[in-house]
């Protein structure tokens, strides 16, 4: 399917002895016991559209709204200080989960004050709150539109047959506010794209999926910058898909490549881009390099890079070299990946802080 990448030797032959026994010196010297310079895996690059649903941990405050009483529209939650952005924890030292537990909670208040819980920042406030009567439908309301999960579209971009971890989105699933939200663990689920909204000039495109949230095929297990990772427990995602070796940063040029994308159905396949420029592996918000697609397929199809295709992998040279994550709003041909070794690397930090050991779906 790929052309294999060739590694180059260079001889040895006008090298001395002693030249040689300086090199090895150096080399154990450098490199641990059992350890590889820059060893990279081999991984299965996927291209497949998934459901994914995060469970957020605790209620996030999405916006704020006034509500409407027999006294005039009031809005509690911006007088207790709320903000876009704050997460309810608890309500009078009771745990609150999901809305229908909110909503108990400031029912059982009878509209008497209540100590909000909230996360913010990093910090842990306690907020006094005092729900009011909405005169539509006769509830005590705090004046806020809350989540307890998000639910999208989003692609595998690789799965480790070591370990049986998957790597998606190649970004994080943030909040209202562009922040990480409170992580409770989740799950991804079987897709099929039904629907493309075509990318314009200032408008972004999206892939429109479908998914029950009925069977998952796998659970989240930590969301990061770099991406969302998790175990793999269904193999049909990657049944009669090869192992490609992984790409340290370094390796990655410009020129021809290409990306695995799953569009239309079910079907991965495979279409054209162009590296146009390689940037620093710190460059901020990880846009570690610049494509363009070229394919008049994928044009055809979506006008370029759409939302729902984050993730998508990129393979150049044979080898896996990163991830699709933003498009450019003013060019939907264009936008930025992620060096798969950062992506790597995210899911590996994972593992080592303790992220469970996991099993492989195959």
């Amino acid at each position: 399917m790929y052309t294999m990448y060739k590694k180059k030797y260079c001889t040895a032959a006008t090298k001395t002895f002693f030249c040689l026994l300086a090199v090895v010196v150096l080399y154990i010297q450098a490199v641990p016991p059992g350890a590889a310079a820059n060893e990279m895996p081999d991984l299965i690059p996927v291209g497949h559209t998934v459901g994914v649903r995060l469970h957020v941990d605790g209620l996030v405050v999405t916006e704020l709204s006034a509500v409407d009483t027999a006294e005039g529209a009031r809005c509690p939650a911006r007088e207790a200080g709320l903000v876009p952005g704050d997460t309810i924890t608890h309500v009078d030292k009771k745990i609150v989960s999901d809305a229908q537990s909110l909503l108990a909670a400031l029912e059982k208040s009878g509209g008497k004050a209540v100590t909000l819980r909230v996360s913010r920042d990093s910090r842990t406030l306690a907020l006094t709150l005092t729900p009011v009567l909405s005169a539509a439908d006769g509830t005590y309301r705090l004046g806020a539109q809350i989540r307890d999960n998000v639910a999208g579209i989003g692609t595998v971009t690789f799965y480790d047959p070591r370990t049986g971890q998957f790597g998606a989105l190649g970004h994080c699933i943030c909040d209202a506010q562009n922040k990480i939200p409170p992580f409770d663990g989740g799950a991804i689920y079987s897709a099929t794209v039904k629907e493309i909204i075509r990318g314009a000039v200032g408008k972004p495109g999206e892939l429109r999926g479908e998914f029950t949230a009925r069977q998952s095929i796998g659970p989240l297990l930590a969301n990061t910058e770099e991406g969302i990772f998790g175990l793999l427990e269904d193999p049909s995602l990657i049944k009669d898909v090869p192992l490609v070796p992984a790409a340290a940063a370094g390796e990655v040029r410009t020129g021809p490549a290409i990306i695995l994308a799953n569009v239309q159905g079910d079907t991965v396949r495979s279409f054209d881009i162009e590296i146009m420029r390689i940037y620093d592996a710190d460059a901020p918000n990880h846009r570690h390099f610049m494509l363009r697609v070229t394919d008049p397929e994928l044009l055809a199809l979506t006008g370029g890079i759409v939302q729902g295709m984050s993730g998508s992998p990129i393979v150049q040279n044979g080898k896996l070299v990163g991830a699709v994550t933003h498009v450019l709003v003013g060019d939907p041909k264009r936008g930025y990946g992620l060096f798969i070794e950062s992506m790597i690397e995210a899911g590996q930090a994972y593992l080592s802080a303790g992220g469970g050991e996991l099993k492989r779906a195959v």
